[in-house]
């Protein structure tokens, strides 16, 4: 009778692991201080419960590719002024079955962005995934429990 248990447990540690590496692995949440000629731009998931989703993005600034955006994870960028494109781009390699998603951004030196990836409920015919700057007060207020997510290498 333990073997099947045994058995059974054993199969599932690859299917936990892969789980796992879908999660951001890094830091909490800690607010970096802008420069005073650029601007700070966090680009964060927010942390979930349940998760309908567990695959990723990747994400571009001007189409530079930056990070993998895991659950629960978030981003810094930082940037001089200007205008920017911040692009949410999946695959089947990662798993993140949402069209891309796209946002332009004009940042001032020494201020605070917080950009948003994520899903709801689609309405019929609308994309399940959305892109949104949000407020500080929002964006701080959900990117507190996420983790740091490091650059691509």
């Amino acid at each position: 009778m333990k073997f099947p248990i045994r058995a059974t447990l054993v199969s599932l540690l690859p299917l936990l692991a892969a789980c796992n590496a879908m999660t951001a692995p890094g830091a909490y949440y800690r607010p970096e201080s802008p420069d005073a000629d650029q601007a700070v731009v966090y680009i964060y998931r927010k942390v979930v419960q349940k998760p309908e989703i567990t695959g990723y993005p990747e994400i571009f600034v001007n189409g530079e590719r930056k990070f993998r955006l895991l659950l629960g994870g978030y981003g810094v960028v930082k940037l001089p002024p200007g205008q920017y494109e911040i692009l949410a781009r999946g695959s089947f390699w990662t798993d993140w079955p949402h069209p891309d998603l796209t946002r332009r951004i004009e940042v001032k030196a020494g201020e605070e962005y917080y950009v948003r990836v994520w899903r709801e409920r689609p309405p019929p015919g609308g994309s399940p995934a959305m892109m949104s700057l949000v407020s500080k007060y929002v964006g701080v207020g959900e990117i507190y429990r996420a983790r740091l997510v490091t650059a691509l290498d």
